[in-house]
């Protein structure tokens, strides 16, 4: 499924959401990161803001961590 056509530009939440929207934009987190509570929130919209400003290469990442691996980069 290729959304490339699309003009609007996505941050997307987890890599899931990355490969769907197919953009580089997006938080790298899995399974909630483990954050909880206010912390968990502000630490949410850190790496959001970071991850609009910031492209990640999604298609290394994914690969990377698409097997349940910790990641090492």
């Amino acid at each position: 499924m290729e959304f490339s056509h699309c003009e609007e530009k996505y941050l997307a939440v987890g890599q899931k959401a990355a490969f769907f929207c197919q953009t580089d934009n997006f938080v790298d987190i899995v399974a909630g990161g483990g954050g909880y509570g206010f912390e968990g929130i502000k630490r949410l919209a850190e790496l959001m803001a970071e991850g609009a400003v910031n492209k990640k290469d999604r298609r290394k990442v994914i690969q990377h961590k698409g097997w349940g691996c910790e990641s090492c980069l």
